[in-house]
């Protein structure tokens, strides 16, 4: 095998030869690799490495499970969890695991940081996750992964779930229409209320601009989670006009 020249001194020849550790077993390994040149001179070179177990653990064993329970629209919690590193050599990991940080946005979730974390031996790192939903949002369940920058092997973090839950009121009709009444008498219409949340509501109609031509009943009270309520709204004229 002729040996390129180096570029700087042309009266130099020099090669490079890679060797890459893999090691597939947890032990010491040992091994003399021979440089053969032109059958005239051998060189021994001995290698030498160490196959070590990645320990890489949360620091609170209770952090396996993340329970944000039910949220209301609008609340913003952030908790914190500790990753410790009791390998002899450091580790950088990284969140941004296939589509996990996409679908954990559209659940209002967000880990921080995104980025790469290193993480040097006997040390830890704090990982936010922070729950802000803007929304209702069925309950979920989701495994968090993390995986090793060398080999982009995957592991399981932690599980994280939670809720959102919030009202949403909503009338069947929009409008109630009497048509033309007779002076001095009255006429009901049914007017009904949905709740299609997940709590129930207290509700309080304000009927002064209208009063004493139209009332509502009941006026004020409560409903429950997804449930109906039915009002009736009466007209009572007493003086020629348009209402």
């Amino acid at each position: 095998m002729l040996l390129p020249k180096e570029k700087q001194n042309p009266e130099i020849n020099i090669i490079s030869v890679p060797i890459i550790f893999t090691p597939r077993e947890i032990k010491n390994y040992e091994e003399i690799v021979q440089f053969d040149i032109n059958n005239l001179h051998k060189i021994d070179v001995k290698i030498i490495g160490e196959g070590i177990p990645m320990k890489l653990e949360l620091e609170r064993a209770e952090d396996n499970f993340v329970d944000y329970g039910i949220q209301r629209i609008g609340s913003d919690i952030t908790k914190t969890i500790s990753l410790v590193n009791y390998s002899k050599r450091a580790i950088t990991i990284k969140l941004d695991v296939g589509k996990q940080l996409e679908d954990l946005s559209k659940l209002c979730v967000s880990l921080y940081p995104e980025g790469a974390i290193t993480i040097n031996p006997k040390e830890k790192h704090d990982i936010e996750i922070r729950f802000h939903p803007q929304t209702r949002i069925n309950s979920f369940k989701k495994e968090i992964m993390y995986s090793v920058h060398e080999n982009d092997e995957e592991h399981r973090l932690l599980y994280l779930q939670g809720s959102c839950h919030g009202m949403e009121l909503k009338l069947m009709d929009d409008s109630v229409s009497f048509g033309r009444i007779v002076v001095g008498s009255s006429v009901t219409r049914q007017l009904q209320l949905n709740n299609l949340g997940d709590i129930g509501a207290k509700f309080v109609w304000n009927t002064s601009f209208c009063a004493p031509y139209f009332s509502i009943v009941p006026d004020k009270g409560f409903i429950p989670a997804n449930d109906s309520l039915q009002f009736d709204v009466s007209f009572n004229p007493n003086v020629v006009d348009n209402f």
